[in-house]
């Protein structure tokens, strides 16, 4: 298991939120925790890099659904982008495609949250 790494960096009306290293039962609610903490308003697209993410199970997939749900309340989303191939695995098994962009890239995935914030009605 690698440690939790957990980065962000603000753009307007995106919060773009790297993790590196494995999400699971032990620390999922960090991450949880973590998005609370950075996003900065309820309707910001997020956008998180998975491209160093190197495992991620049920619970932490749940983080991610549980902080787009928050967001679509409010008129924004989340972006997944670049996962690494165990975690793409697990969000194709999952399904989670159906509820939630995933990017090839993050360039990708920025440019789809900063045009759907600039889209958003103030």
């Amino acid at each position: 298991m690698s440690a939790l790494l957990l980065t962000h960096q603000h753009l307007p009306g995106v919060t773009m939120i790297c993790i590196e290293g494995d999400v699971d039962a032990t620390n999922h609610l960090r991450l949880q925790a973590y998005i609370e903490q950075v996003r900065q308003q309820p309707g910001d697209q997020i956008v998180f890099d998975l491209s160093e993410t190197m495992f991620i199970d049920s619970r932490g997939l749940r983080v991610l659904l549980d902080a787009h749900t928050a967001g679509v309340r409010h008129g924004g989303a989340v972006h997944l982008a670049a996962p690494a191939p165990v975690p793409a695995r697990m969000l194709e098994v999952v399904g989670m495609a159906r509820h939630l962009p995933v990017h090839a890239g993050v360039d990708q995935a920025l440019r789809a949250a900063l045009s759907a914030a600039a889209e958003r009605p103030s």
